[in-house]
């Protein structure tokens, strides 16, 4: 496994998480109306999500694991073949689902959903990160 790719990303991963949780408000209604936060908080949510995919990835591929077809398939997998608890493999699999409308399609975004996931997701990409470096024994 390319550990040093790892070890880059894992830390690539808290900087995203400890942002959201320094910028994500107590609630839905400040969240709303203050627009850096929405944007350090989804810009900081999309990224962490996608290096969760490309440890994912780099995961199954050093276990000579194919990749799956879509993103969100990538934690099914890694669930399937590695062990990924199920709750969290079908949480990141909606995370991948959340930064694909996030990149695509921002102005739509239903800010109280997104401030709502954002709290869940903080702690299931936490989780992820601690699978990994438990995984690759880091």
């Amino acid at each position: 496994m390319k550990t040093d790719i790892v070890i880059r990303k894992l830390v690539s991963l808290e900087r995203c998480l400890e942002r959201i949780a320094n910028r994500l408000p107590e609630t839905a209604e400040t969240f709303a109306i203050d627009l850096d936060r929405q944007d350090i908080v989804i810009l900081n949510l999309e990224r962490a999500i996608q290096i969760s995919i490309d440890l994912g990835i780099v995961v199954l591929r050093s276990n000579s694991i194919p990749i799956p077809e879509t993103y969100g398939e990538i934690f099914l997998e890694l669930q399937r073949a590695l062990g990924l608890g199920n709750e969290l493999a079908t949480s990141l699999k909606q995370a991948a689902s959340f930064r694909n409308l996030a990149v695509h399609e921002y102005t739509k975004l239903d800010l109280e959903r997104v401030f709502l996931f954002s709290k869940r997701e903080l702690e299931d990409l936490r989780s992820f990160g601690s699978w990994i470096k438990n995984l690759t024994s880091l």
